[in-house]
């Protein structure tokens, strides 16, 4: 199947009151390779192949926005129960105090896994993002 060339990368909002400081994810995500994000969005991963950036909006305390590498995109189905075993240092403590310190489940606490690497904040909004509305759930980027 050819990629599509309209896809650009994905689009996500993060809110830091309601889910831990952002920066403990920045730092893992640059120093272990990426960080591990869970999504209750399901994603079409056909779509999403070519993605290489992802663009995170910051709100809670200020507004930030940041951009990284989309490294993979993940169904639940396709897990298995030794994955959070191996990427246990790829979340931040305060999203694995926020899943009770326990593993999350495939389908109940999350639809899909984003694997991002390389975040790094941006001076002001990129002007990838155009005129796309502030994120509800994750938007696509289009060129």
């Amino acid at each position: 199947m050819k990629c599509s060339d309209e896809i650009h990368g994905l689009y996500v909002s993060y809110n830091e009151d309601k889910n831990g400081c952002f920066e403990e994810a920045v730092q893992i995500s640059n120093n272990f390779d990426h960080v591990t994000w869970l999504s209750q969005a399901r994603r079409d991963l056909k779509k999403l192949r070519c993605a290489t950036k992802i663009f995170i909006r910051l709100t809670g305390r200020d507004e930030k926005y940041y951009s990284g590498s989309l490294l993979s995109v993940l169904s639940a189905n396709e897990l298995g129960p030794e994955f959070f075993v191996q990427e246990e240092r790829h979340r931040p403590l305060a999203w694995k105090k926020k899943d009770g310190n326990t593993y999350p489940r495939p389908n109940i606490h999350f639809k899909t896994v984003l694997l991002i690497g390389s975040l790094k904040r941006c001076d002001k909004r990129p002007s990838e993002l155009g005129d796309l509305p502030a994120p509800q759930g994750p938007l696509y980027v289009r060129r």
